[in-house]
């Protein structure tokens, strides 16, 4: 079960939005045991953890027609992380919703990306989404900044501590 076998990506002049691949799990692997990254999540995560996360990652596409992308710098195939929207996968006051989330290789930070005329070309497949709600969800110390501009003033209005975040 395989997210690109619909052919769903997205590129822009700099990176390409795709599905995951079982061959990814390297990647991924590597970005989600990274500490730094993984500073406002309970704990890194073990190639086993991660192995499981990649599977989550192609069951949600498999079901929904969207997930976290896995993202890549189109110019040099570096990896990039992952971005891109998920349901939420704990209960909240907020839920049912679905999450606009991201993680980023340390490389990639403070990497700005201008605003082009020209939109992404978009290849998705056809379906319809119906969202409950959306959010951003952060860590109780993570300022809104380092969390990156989407959802931000959102996030600021409704802040909600994730399960097993902070003391």
């Amino acid at each position: 079960m395989r997210s690109e076998r619909d052919g769903a990506e997205l590129q822009t002049p700099r990176l390409h939005l795709r599905g995951w691949r079982d061959q990814d799990l390297d990647e991924l692997a590597a970005l989600c045991a990274d500490p730094l990254v993984m500073r406002y999540f309970p704990a890194p995560l073990n190639p086993e953890q991660s192995g499981a996360l990649l599977s989550r990652l192609q069951q949600h596409f498999a079901q929904h027609g969207f997930t976290f992308w896995s993202l890549w710098h189109r110019e040099d195939g570096r990896f990039v992380g992952m971005t891109g929207l998920a349901h939420v996968g704990f209960e909240a006051s907020f839920t049912p919703a679905v999450e606009i989330g991201w993680r980023l290789s340390p490389a990639f930070w403070g990497w700005v990306l201008p605003r082009k005329r020209r939109g992404p070309r978009w290849s998705l497949p056809s379906r319809s989404w119906r969202l409950i709600g959306w959010g951003s969800v952060h860590h109780p110390d993570q300022h809104p900044v380092a969390a990156g501009d989407a959802g931000d003033r959102h996030a600021a209005e409704q802040r909600v501590q994730a399960p097993g975040a902070g003391a």
